[in-house]
């Protein structure tokens, strides 16, 4: 009897692993979808770099992040290009309505030729998760092979992004998780409070 009953709980436990498999329990594909417009994308040379190597995401919910911004490491040059730049960014920011929005700055990370780029295609919304899906591309052939694999001198260093304002009022009044998302894989994560 004792034999009957560990059966019953390996096929039990393998139906619910098998289930657990294949109705891709992830919550990457899950969630409301959430509105947000794309106010800039582009590619900074690397005397304006607001990034690190890495894809990574900064969250700009009110004038003081806007200010804490300002006075970070990529703003800091003195450089007539970088003061503008510099300057052109903040308007843009400070350009949002911060009472239904945030900013969120999408990088794609530091890359040796403009060919990178990157997209961002859907925000989702699931509990107190947001997760920002981009497309990482990628230059094709020879080229790219080299510029992918370290191959090709880095001369220049490019900092490519993408800035989206996405409608805070459904995870308002939270402690939110943001998340990067390529490919299915979470690239970044990082964790604030949306008032």
């Amino acid at each position: 009897m004792l034999h009957h009953k560990n059966s019953a709980l390996l096929r039990l436990v393998f139906i619910l692993v098998t289930l657990f498999a294949f109705t891709g329990c992830s919550s990457l594909n899950k969630g409301k979808n959430v509105s947000f417009s794309s106010i800039e994308k582009g590619k900074s040379l690397r005397e304006f770099v607001l990034s690190d190597e890495d894809p990574r995401l900064i969250i700009v919910q009110d004038a003081a992040d806007i200010e804490a911004l300002s006075q970070s490491e990529g703003f800091s040059d003195p450089s007539p290009i970088v003061k503008e730049k510099a300057n052109k960014l903040s308007s843009l920011l400070r350009s949002v309505d911060y009472n239904q929005n945030i900013t969120v700055l999408v990088f794609r990370g530091m890359q040796n030729n403009d060919a990178f780029d990157i997209s961002v295609s859907e925000v989702r919304f699931l509990g107190n998760k947001v997760f920002v899906y981009a497309d990482f591309r990628e230059p094709n052939g020879l080229f790219g092979w080299f510029l992918r694999t370290g191959q090709a001198e880095q001369l220049i260093a490019y900092d490519i992004h993408e800035i989206i304002t996405i409608d805070k009022r459904a995870f308002s009044g939270q402690r939110t998780i943001f998340y990067l998302v390529n490919n299915s894989n979470i690239v970044y994560e990082e964790t604030i409070f949306i008032p």
